[in-house]
């Protein structure tokens, strides 16, 4: 046999038991300090190390797909394999039914950041007229559409760095988002996060591991079960207080 039929055939089979390997494919976005993207195939970030320690302790093989926010959901939604899963998603009214809610990961403050010049806001009553960033396809534009901001005072990206680099620049007034991924991505443009003014936590949102109403129920009650397992072990305890502590 020719070599380069023999290389062939060995890729091939190598692609088809690596494809195969992965019992559950994990889709993400790179949240900062919930879903650090270490690798391709590494995750971090308190959602990231939740679900790798999970998982990696009942001996579940996952595979890791980085997708923009908006994609990631939809393809779970549709997802006709029926092995799709998704972190960290926020449970709300708006998708409660949309998907099968796994297990929570963990509860996340929400509140508005704002730099000197610019008023503290407290509430959402506060925000006035102010332009405000938040990420496209979240729970938190939820909440602002919700609470009567009008598309105009809304600035969508899709982007988390985005918002944050229009933030310096003066482009938004008032960034709402989650404190620990915030705080985070303006010290790493180089901001003094000593400065920035966070307002009061305007809401708690519970982020979970989700998946498609597709999923066989013996995979959910696996992954499920992994999650609760972990949840119960002083590792978690330790996780959550190294980034939730404040």
């Amino acid at each position: 046999m020719k070599p380069h039929i023999v290389f062939f055939i060995f890729f091939a089979l190598f692609n088809f038991s690596h494809s195969q390997a992965a019992e559950v494919i994990i889709r993400t976005y790179e949240f900062p300090n919930e879903t650090d993207r270490l690798a391709d195939d590494q995750i971090g970030g308190i959602a990231g190390k939740i679900i790798t320690a999970a998982l990696s302790s009942q001996h579940i093989r996952f595979q890791l797909i980085w997708q923009p926010w908006l994609r990631a959901q939809a393809e779970v939604k549709s997802d006709s394999e029926g092995n799709s899963f998704i972190i960290p998603l926020t449970r709300n009214s708006e998708r409660e039914n949309q998907y099968v809610w796994v297990s929570k990961l963990y509860d996340s403050n929400i509140a508005f950041l704002t730099l000197p010049g610019k008023t503290k806001i407290d509430s959402i009553a506060e925000v006035g007229k102010y332009k405000v960033g938040v990420l496209a396809g979240t729970g938190y534009e939820a909440t602002l559409q919700r609470n009567g901001l009008s598309s105009e005072q809304i600035d969508r990206n899709t982007e988390e760095t985005r918002n944050a680099k229009k933030l310096l620049l003066g482009r938004i007034d008032a960034w709402y988002t989650g404190v620990i991924g915030g705080m985070h991505l303006l010290q790493k443009e180089g901001y003094d996060v000593r400065k920035v003014q966070i307002g009061r936590s305007i809401d708690t949102e519970a982020d979970y591991i989700a998946t498609s109403k597709k999923t066989p129920q013996a995979l959910v009650e696996k992954i499920r079960n992994a999650i609760e397992r972990y949840k119960k072990t002083p590792d978690y305890e330790k996780l959550i207080q190294s980034y939730l502590s404040n």
